[in-house]
């Protein structure tokens, strides 16, 4: 009983069932866009972290040849007893790798093992720069023989470092192009995601408005067949069903339906017993009573009539 009075008291108005049943399928309408745009932002990182990892590809293989081209040029210069041209251009490779080397810095920021390479790399850049401008200085003020073997010695010390660099720039290069090569087939999956959660959604959204068209139809259909037997029986005289639970329109309308049959009762109960009544007046009447139908016919007689005739 205690369960019943429960489900009655909380028992929706067909308005309310509605706007119930239309909010379910928004919220499952919001968890479906919401889905798809959590993938559609997981493909557009995908596709920036794809763009960064060609860019820092492409700037790196640029700087290694920059760094060689800068060496190249200095050396030149020096073989060409110190010809402005040469150092020109060795300038501005210097100002190319620092350009490359600023970019590839912002570029790398949110990954720790590309900023620590490129950390390294420019200490050593800038370090071979110094040594560059050192030897500049010795061309400068000493000596072609003097400065050749300056310039010897301290390349020779240099270059381990330059070796270590190049190779650090060689493995951001392969990493890199390992991280380009990944992305396809990452991309490919998050398409096939995409497209399972699309059907998916779109079946599911399809089956579930099916669901509740079913159930909420059925549910009303139910009782308003209840409402139409009860008319039926009303009309035959049979007993109503039992009134339907909840407070919804159809069971007010069945609760409304059973109070005017109870009524019609009353009124069928009351009129028959005031027939009653009149019928034993008619019968105890000490003269006689005869009616008459139009055609002349006897249509009722009471006892003392029938005694007279």
């Amino acid at each position: 009983m205690r369960l019943r009075e429960l489900k009655e008291h909380f028992t929706l108005t067909l308005r309310q069932q509605g706007i119930l049943l239309v909010s379910v399928l928004i919220v499952l309408e919001l968890i479906f866009v919401s889905s798809l745009y959590l993938l559609l932002n997981q493909a557009e990182r995908e596709a920036r972290r794809e763009q960064r990892s060609k860019e820092i590809l492409g700037q790196t293989n640029t700087l290694i040849q920059t760094v060689y081209d800068g060496a190249e040029d200095f050396k030149q210069y020096a073989i060409n007893n110190r010809d402005p041209v040469y150092l020109e251009k060795y300038e501005r490779a210097v100002s190319r790798m620092r350009e490359i080397l600023r970019y590839l810095k912002d570029e790398g920021q949110g990954d720790p093992e590309v900023s620590r390479v490129l950390a390294n790399v420019d200490d050593g850049i800038e370090e071979g720069i110094r040594t560059f401008t050192d030897i500049k200085k010795i061309f400068e003020t000493r000596s072609m023989l003097e400065a050749f073997q300056y310039g010897t010695r301290r390349r020779a010390e240099y270059q381990p470092r330059f070796d270590r660099l190049t190779h650090e720039m060689l493995a951001l290069v392969e990493d890199q192009k390992k991280l380009v090569d990944k992305i396809p087939a990452a991309q490919q999956a998050q398409r096939n995601q995409f497209k399972g959660v699309l059907l998916l959604g779109v079946v599911a959204n399809v089956l579930f408005a099916l669901f509740m068209a079913v159930v909420y139809t059925k549910r009303i259909t139910s009782r308003l067949e209840i409402l139409v037997d009860n008319t039926t029986r009303m009309k035959t005289g049979q007993t109503l069903n039992r009134p339907l639970t909840g407070k919804d329109e159809i069971a007010q309308l069945d609760a409304d339906f059973h109070d005017m049959a109870y009524a019609l009762d009353r009124e069928k109960a009351l009129l028959k017993a005031s027939e009653a009544r009149v019928r034993a007046i008619v019968d105890e009447m000490p003269v006689g009573l005869v009616t008459f139908s139009r055609d002349g016919r006897i249509d009722f007689m009471n006892p003392a009539a029938q005694t007279i005739f």
